[in-house]
């Protein structure tokens, strides 16, 4: 169920020196990037341990800071990819998408989003959307990881972004309810 306490978890967020995240914005954004993370751990609680989480906003002007920070959090993992950095826009000076990752000894989940900051999202609704898919992957990460790392290739790809999309069509304000 989604309507009981949120179990407790430590959610740290780092915004980019010249990021402004629509989400971060009360006048675009229905809820904080808190309130669209509370939902999903009330759908795995508490089932799930979870580690405390980075969310890192970036945009086009911070992408090499993003880089730098990711480095400096991700370590030695080498499965940390900055790779989505590499595919940005130099033509209109933007980016976009966003990562799931842990830190080399799992103590440690990582969201980094890089953000258009485009108005058109806001007309898309699409705000809290990647916060909500990439949170579920950092929660589906913990779930394997309570055995072993390696176990995360044995679950099929459909099946880990099916999930995730579900929770961000469901979550995020697509749709108010499964029905």
């Amino acid at each position: 169920s989604n309507t009981g306490p949120t179990p407790k978890y430590e959610l740290e967020i780092i915004v980019g020196p010249n990021t402004k995240p629509d989400v971060l914005n009360p006048n675009y954004s229905k809820y904080s990037p808190t309130e669209y993370t509370d939902l999903i751990v009330r759908l795995y609680a508490p089932k799930t341990t979870l580690r405390k989480t980075l969310i890192l906003y970036t945009n086009y002007q911070d992408r090499l800071w993003a880089k730098s920070k990711l480095d400096e959090f991700c370590g030695p993992n080498n499965n940390c990819s900055r790779d989505f950095l590499n595919f940005c826009d130099d033509t209109n000076k933007s980016c976009g998408g966003g990562l799931a990752t842990t830190n080399s000894d799992y103590s440690l989940a990582l969201v980094a989003i890089a953000s258009s900051e485009a108005p058109w999202k806001i007309y898309t609704e699409n705000i809290g959307t990647t916060e909500v898919h990439e949170f579920t992957h950092t929660i589906q990460q913990a779930q394997l990881t309570l055995a072993t790392a390696n176990r995360s290739q044995e679950v099929p790809r459909w099946f880990t972004e099916g999930e995730a999309n579900l929770n961000q069509l469901i979550l995020s304000g697509y749709y108010n309810n499964i029905g």
